[in-house]
């Protein structure tokens, strides 16, 4: 009977060994692993760490860019408004320069002068007036005479020279088609 106990002894003695040798594997392998993870964990938070410093810098170039957008638009609105003050003194100096010219009857300095204006400010009712004038009775083209007289009255109907305008294009129009109806 002692050798029986002693046999179940030693039986259930290798057992528990067994099962303490996987225990303890388990014990390694999950040791093993929660340093594995601990690393990465370390890795993540240094990642991390670095993640929000450069996210501290990038949101300071952020703003250095926003300053310099505001600022590059302020500027560029300036440039605009002086483009345009500029625009309308070149206008105004050719303008000049083309009345001198007409006092001077240099027709087509004139002319070449007017038209810059023109190309600057198609609108400019005086330069259409100008050059309906030079048209008529300097150079004899009454059609680009009669197309700036329009033009003018367009734009200043009520002006004190429309009446003179209006004359000159009737007057125009009305030989023009008396000299196309056969007698």
């Amino acid at each position: 009977d002692l050798q029986l106990k002693q046999e179940e002894w030693t039986k259930k003695n290798q057992e528990l060994t067994q099962a303490l040798n996987e225990k303890e594997k388990t014990i390694r392998d999950l040791l093993t692993r929660w340093e594995a993870d601990r690393a990465k964990y370390q890795d993540m938070e240094k990642m991390n760490a670095q993640l929000k410093e450069r996210n501290k810098i990038l949101f300071k170039d952020n703003q250095a860019f926003k300053q310099k957008l505001d600022y590059n638009a302020k500027k560029l609105s300036q440039v605009a408004l002086l483009k345009d003050r500029l625009l309308k003194e070149n206008s105004i100096l050719h303008y000049n320069l083309g009345v001198f010219y007409l006092q001077r009857q240099e027709f087509n300095d004139a002319i070449t002068e007017f038209e810059k204006v023109l190309e600057l400010n198609p609108n400019d009712a005086a330069t259409h007036y100008n050059l309906g004038l030079i048209y008529a009775d300097y150079i004899g083209n009454k059609t680009k005479a009669i197309m700036h007289f329009k033009r003018y009255l367009m734009l200043e109907p009520k002006d004190k020279d429309a009446d003179k305008a209006k004359k000159y294009i009737l007057t125009w129009e009305t030989w023009q088609d008396e000299k196309a109806e056969p007698k």
